[in-house]
């Protein structure tokens, strides 16, 4: 069974709560006016729509209550769209044990085959069977797959809402006399990203050789998504590649260490099905951990150093070669107003910075960065006999490499905040630039050519000047779809997608062009025969070898992430602090570098995936006996349901976290508490106890009052967080183990009541609250998403 439709998808209602007397009453369009109900409902996605479908099911001569009270399952007949068979599954009482009332409902497509993945846009409707437009609707799109065949909503409605709600100010149930009318919207749109990856599910199998033809690299820590976007670069870059091969090197000579370590990681990025890591390279450039996480990069903070470290070791030919790739030459020139003094000074350059505030687009900001400054009053500078002038300061751009980087400065001084802040405003980059009207003097006639430049990559930082997420949008050949390149693996995307970057948050910061006429030679296919033959004799030692030395990443989680998460689940997996180890380190190896990021270790707990796709700390990986002497890959084997075998994700548990907690009673169940705040729309961690299953649920009232020095008095509402815009109220008379409650689960709640003060005891700072009840939670995804914006 999928679970409920992304967040992302959007929802809509027609129903809405009665109007004023004095206003108009709305009509929404009838689910039979196909076109109007698609305008108002259906959001317009960017992709072509092969073929598209209304298919209605009625249901009448049904006895809901009976039908809810068995929560029985329905099937619709089938029907065809897109060359594909489709039906609808609808659950009366829910798919969710212990809470009742609730409608499920879902699009099951039941043709899917090993290479054919349908794409669909669906919109969902129950309306009332004699005013069609009466109705409730959601809308989601998804791709189906043999894995994952089905997708709609665990909690479209209740069924009590169907019952009552009313539509545009007028008293008309959905639902009337166990009769009503689902409506499924179907649109099969065109998978246009060439290699098939459009709404992909990237954690079933996913393999980005097999689609792009690329492989992508670790990312052991946030400090090397930015060094993985220039090695990528580089790599694609044919001509330095080839120079890379050719240099002399040596497993054993440190002098070739840097040289040796790109031949390897090229060579890998060439031919292993599995991603490559970066440690060597790293370690042979002497990079430490706080050169890696400073907050800001760009691809030529790490460029640099590496181009340098190669200088030496490249022969004569390849020198100039790589000259000619990534270096231009510029010609800085100071020019006296009134007084006959010039100077120039010439120089090789790397990039562009190109100034990104105030300007539409970069051809603006092309004609500012050859505009010269003036230098007057304070800025005057001295000249020889005629003492202070006023001058002007300005850059001619002599020749330009073939791989032109042009950096955007989205981050600037903002005197009023007095900090450095990200300039988010729209900006735009063709995907053809002319430069012949900025090298000075303007363009060679013999040589058109040489000034036209193809765009090649998009570099996109997501986030602001204390950090963020870094991806690119690449085109790796010439002949080839783009590529979006993250930190976790490389996906094709549509052409559209190389334009989105264009203003706030997730903005692009650096633009690479390519020399249009030399396209041909700079993406050009790197045959196995100009590697090292040394190199190539790796691959059989890789081969065998690869499972035990690959490095394998560890995640943890703790009390710190899980009380400064506002969300879904426990934590978002960019928080976790992260390492990597060897598959063939055992636990006592790692437990010190453990033991050190948390101080107060008292045991670890291995996060599984669970069907509904939640990430919940589950089993106790014990820290002391025999399990220390597992290897990684053992406990990986052992403990790591449903996650890839990349990385070990815990949760760590510490002493000052369970106080009077006992938390090696493994009979005892650990549960996670969260506080719902209405008023401040947030929704916060407290804190982790441990439960008896035969316990009442009652029993977690006096806690939570505690946690929160709230007075026993006060009337607590609570419900389990099951999935993303899914929870289920929970009955106070029923034990954690009839109510389903397991390690793992978290219990949101909030306070409902407070009593007025007694006017004999004086005041009281504790006032009168109202608060909506706790089941509006479901309601909530828009707060939710606003506090999961993207992470580093």
């Amino acid at each position: 069974m999928s679970a409920m439709a992304d967040s992302n998808a959007g929802a809509s209602t027609s129903a809405a709560a009665a109007h004023e007397d004095s206003q108009p009453v709305e009509i929404p369009p009838s689910v039979y006016d196909v076109a109007s109900w698609e305008r108002k409902h259906l959001p317009q996605l960017p992709y072509d729509v092969l073929d598209s479908t209304v298919f209605r099911w009625t249901l009448k001569d049904y006895s809901w209550e009976r039908l809810e009270k068995r929560r029985q399952k329905l099937y619709s007949e089938p029907f065809k769209c897109g060359g594909h068979t489709w039906k609808l599954m609808l659950f009366l009482g829910g798919v969710v044990a212990n809470d009742p009332g609730k409608v499920s409902i879902y699009l099951v497509c039941t043709s899917t085959a090993k290479n054919e993945h349908p794409c669909c846009q669906m919109a969902f409707a129950m309306s009332n069977p004699n005013d069609p437009t009466v109705y409730l609707t959601y809308n989601s799109y998804h791709r189906f797959t043999p894995h994952d065949d089905d997708w709609g909503f665990t909690y479209f409605c209740s069924s009590d809402r169907l019952r009552t709600e009313s539509s545009s100010g007028r008293p008309i149930p959905v639902l009337e006399d166990d009769h009503v009318v689902i409506s499924v919207f179907v649109k099969v749109v065109k998978d246009s990203t060439g290699g098939g990856v459009l709404w992909y599910n990237l954690g079933t199998g996913y393999c980005p050789r097999a689609t792009t033809g690329l492989m992508n690299l670790h990312s052991p820590s946030l400090g090397v998504a930015c060094l993985n976007l220039a090695l990528q670069l580089l790599y694609m870059i044919a001509p330095f590649r080839k120079a890379v091969y050719s240099i002399p090197t040596s497993k054993d000579d440190k002098r070739t260490a840097v040289p040796y370590a790109l031949q390897r990681l090229f060579y890998e990025l060439q031919t292993s099905p599995n991603s490559v890591g970066q440690i060597d390279l790293i370690t042979a450039m002497g990079w430490s951990d706080a050169f890696l996480r400073r907050s800001r990069f760009d691809v030529m903070d790490y460029i640099r150093p590496i181009l340098a470290a190669l200088e030496e070791h490249l022969p004569a030919q390849e020198k100039h070669v790589v000259r000619q790739l990534f270096y231009g030459r510029s010609e800085a020139y100071l020019s006296c107003l009134d007084v006959p003094y010039n100077s120039t000074f010439g120089e090789a350059f790397d990039a562009l910075d190109l100034d990104v505030h105030g300007f539409p687009d970069i051809r603006r900001s092309l004609r500012d960065y050859k505009e010269p400054r003036p230098l007057l009053g304070e800025s005057r500078i001295t000249t020889p006999g005629s003492g202070l002038q006023d001058a002007a300061l300005g850059v001619r751009l002599r020749s330009l490499p073939q791989v032109l980087v042009c950096n955007l400065r989205r981050w600037r001084w903002d005197a009023g905040a007095k900090s450095q802040v990200k300039c988010e405003d729209r900006y735009e980059y063709p995907l053809e630039l002319n430069m012949r009207d900025v090298v000075h003097p303007m363009g060679n006639p013999d040589m058109p050519a040489q000034y036209d430049y193809s765009l090649h990559g998009v570099l996109v930082n997501d986030g602001d000047i204390d950090g963020g997420s870094y991806h690119a949008l690449m085109k790796p050949r010439l002949d080839t779809f783009w590529c979006k390149f993250d930190e976790q693996t490389i996906i094709p995307v549509e052409d559209s997608s190389v334009k989105e970057p264009f203003e706030g948050a997730n903005s692009a910061y650096a633009l690479v062009y390519l020399r249009k006429d030399m396209l041909s030679e700079l993406l050009a296919t790197v045959e196995e025969d100009v590697v090292p033959q040394h190199i190539r004799e790796l691959k059989a030692e890789w081969a065998t070898d690869l499972e035990d030395n690959a490095p394998m990443q560890i995640r943890l989680i703790g009390k710190y992430q899980f009380k400064h998460f506002q969300g879904f689940d426990i934590a978002h997996p960019n928080t976790a602090v992260m390492f990597d180890a060897r598959r063939d380190e055992t636990l006592r190896d790692i437990l010190p570098r453990i033991r050190k990021l948390f101080k107060r270790v008292v045991q670890l707990r291995a996060m599984v995936k669970r069907h509904n796709r939640a990430v919940r700390p589950a089993k106790i990986v014990p820290i002391t006996g025999s399990t220390l002497d597992m290897t990684l890959r053992e406990i990986g084997t052992t403990y790591n349901n449903y996650l890839e075998d990349s990385y070990l994700f815990f949760y760590v548990e510490e002493s000052a976290d369970l106080k009077r907690e006992k938390p090696f009673d493994k009979n005892k169940r650990l549960i996670f508490l969260k506080h719902f705040d209405i008023p401040g729309e947030s929704l916060l961690g407290v804190g982790a106890v441990y439960v008896s299953p035969n316990d009442k649920v009652a029993v977690i009232r006096n806690r939570i009052c505690k946690i929160m020095r709230w007075r026993a008095s006060f009337d607590i509402d609570m419900l389990e967080e099951v999935m993303c815009e899914v929870s289920q109220s929970l009955q106070t008379d029923l034990t954690f183990k009839q109510s389903n409650i397991e390690t793992g689960d978290v219990i949101c709640f909030n306070r409902k009541y407070v009593p007025p003060p007694d006017p004999e005891a004086g005041s009281s700072s504790e006032e009168p609250q109202e608060r909506p009840p706790l089941p509006k939670y479901t309601n909530l995804q828009a707060i939710m998403r606003a506090f999961e914006r993207p992470a580093p």
